[in-house]
């Protein structure tokens, strides 16, 4: 393979089987049915699932090929007050569904949004080498295989940043 797309990373937090699961089976194995004794344990049933994120995180971040994860996103909403009435208002982005440390981790970190209908475009969050800024598309681009190609030959040294061709006409 020339690179691996890890579609959705967010099943290793709330998938089945995930670190949520991990910590509810955690507690139960400590407390059982006993709410009290569960709520004095809540913290410690962290322990082992946390250990079993962080030995994920670094086997991927040993991954010797591009990796490219993708997280779901959970949309965010709030009240606001529309001619004295309340009305519930969903943000235009979104936080991912996963260890918020994880992204400290990444070279590059977007957002793809909607416009006019249309999905996959961009909004970076983090982009941690300047070279890699070009091969993103601009804000009235979406992003295709192209970008993809060459972030990826980017990753892996064999050529100098520059935008993919497909996309600068």
């Amino acid at each position: 393979a020339d690179g691996v797309v890890y579609d959705s990373l967010t099943h290793e937090h709330n998938g089945e089987g995930g670190i949520l699961d991990m910590q509810e089976a955690e507690l139960d194995r400590m407390a059982g049915k006993d709410w009290g004794k569960r709520e004095a344990c809540k913290m410690a049933a962290w322990i082992k699932p946390k250990i079993a994120h962080k030995k994920f995180i670094a086997r991927l971040l040993r991954c010797k090929l591009p990796l490219i994860c993708c997280l779901r996103g959970e949309e965010k909403t709030h009240m606001i007050k529309e001619d004295g009435k309340n009305k519930v208002v969903t943000d235009r982005f979104s936080s991912p569904i996963f260890d918020q440390r994880f992204i400290f981790e990444m070279l590059v970190n977007f957002e793809t949004i909607e416009k006019d209908g249309k999905g996959g475009f961009v909004i970076p969050r983090k982009i941690t080498h300047p070279n890699v800024a070009p091969l993103l598309p601009r804000p009235d681009q979406q992003i295709t295989v192209a970008h993809g190609a060459a972030l990826m030959a980017w990753c892996n040294g064999t050529t100098r940043a520059k935008a993919p061709a497909a996309v600068i006409a």
